[in-house]
């Protein structure tokens, strides 16, 4: 009998403890909307168990634009949702959020309505001398028109209106005329709807539009003058020093001073800048964007003659390689030309000019020793390099090299 006592004990033990399980029960809300310009959300789950979260974006190129935290729930809680700004126009993105708790689930629909108004596929466009044609793709989600509001005298829109969706936009530049050879214009397209504009500006004449900065197409020739041409490779100056030196022949120059000194100076002087008047040395951060040292690509092609229409073999600077693709002398693909020319050494004493196979280019900054400066030298088969203190290259302040110059974009 008392045998019997404990095992119905037990038994009924077992029964109370599978009473007491309940299923998972998961409530969140069905659907989260957010607007294009990006949001931090918090969202409420309730459920009687431990929940795991999964994201899925519904289109595999739209992915990564939210942050989830936390991933784990344990029971009741708050996720927080990171969301990016939207640029698209066309079409809204989604994902689906999914919450799993043993056997049971839940989803939310996550969408983010796209931008309301019109995108352009791009915002600048530098023309060559000889003018030409140029089409844009406008996205919108209504109807839109175009007009020069800037420039119309050398700027007309031959297709300037589209519909809801993908549509082209074709413009017809003409040959740059009226300004003077040192000088730039720039005409302004606006595209507009009902509700909203973009505008696309258009540079022509004297200089290159590249990475929010005005590069000049030629080297610095002698104390505020340009070269003669960009094949030219100007002359040659020591850091922080007004005097220029000859771009070509060997030998040293009568009078050139060598030897490691320390300048006195991290950057160079604003009166011995021997840039042209509204144009500056570049800083090392510039000249690395430009060449793409800053973020490990290499942004230039090597062109010979036989290619280029140049004289002289050397480099096209700013874009990516497969955009950079096809430059000629008539056409640089928005990049600039540097033509190869070494350098003058100074360590040495000697000014011989070296390393004749290089397009070297200086910036108006040196460590903080001063003894050397950061220079940067391009060269044919993809060899690229940046010095300050390379005893072999002699990058010290009493070498001279060419110069590139920049302004600010004008308006």
């Amino acid at each position: 009998m008392k045998h019997k006592i404990i095992l119905l004990i037990s038994f009924l033990g077992v029964i109370l403890c599978a009473c007491q399980k309940e299923a998972p029960v998961i409530n969140i809300q069905e659907e989260l909307i957010v607007e294009s310009v990006g949001e931090t959300v918090n969202i409420p789950v309730e459920c009687n168990a431990d929940t795991k979260a999964v994201l899925t974006y519904d289109d595999p190129s739209q992915t990564d634009w939210i942050l989830l935290l936390p991933r784990i729930l344990y029971k009741d809680g708050v996720l927080t949702f990171f969301i990016s700004a939207y640029d698209a126009v066309l079409a809204d993105r989604t994902a689906t959020l999914t919450l799993t708790a043993g056997e049971c689930t839940a989803s939310m629909k996550i969408i983010q309505r796209a931008k309301d108004g019109i995108s352009i596929s791009r915002k600048f466009y530098n023309a060559p001398d000889g003018g030409g044609s140029l089409t844009v793709v406008v996205g919108a989600n209504t109807d839109w028109t175009a007009s020069v509001i800037k420039g119309g005298d050398w700027v007309s829109v031959t297709q300037g209106s589209g519909s809801q969706g993908e549509n082209p936009m074709s413009l017809t530049i003409s040959p740059v005329s009226g300004i003077g050879e040192f000088d730039m214009r720039v005409a302004t397209v606006q595209v507009a709807t009902d509700a909203k504009t973009e505008e696309l500006k258009i540079y022509q004449g004297f200089g290159t539009i590249i990475g929010g900065l005005r590069w000049a197409d030629r080297n610095v020739g002698e104390f505020g003058q340009f070269s003669s041409s960009p094949d030219d490779v100007g002359c040659m100056y020591q850091f922080d020093s007004p005097t220029a030196w000859p771009g070509t022949g060997d030998g040293a120059p009568s009078g050139y001073q060598g030897g490691w000194t320390d300048c006195g100076h991290s950057s160079w002087e604003a009166e011995k800048d021997p840039s042209p008047e509204g144009w500056r040395l570049p800083t090392m951060e510039e000249f690395e964007a430009l060449c793409g040292w800053d973020v490990g690509e290499k942004k230039y092609i090597w062109l010979d003659p036989s290619l280029s229409g140049f004289s002289v073999p050397g480099a096209v600077v700013g874009l990516s390689q497969a955009d950079l693709e096809g430059a000629t002398s008539v056409d640089l693909k928005g990049g600039i030309f540097i033509p190869q020319s070494g350098y003058r050494a100074g360590g040495s004493g000697s000014g011989e000019l070296i390393d004749k196979e290089r397009a070297a280019v200086q910036t108006n900054t040196t460590p903080n020793e001063n003894w050397d400066r950061y220079v940067y030298c391009l060269g044919a088969g993809g060899n690229w390099g940046k010095s300050w203190g390379d005893w072999e290259i002699k990058a010290c302040v009493r070498s001279a090299f060419p110069i590139r110059c920049v302004a600010p974009i004008p308006e």
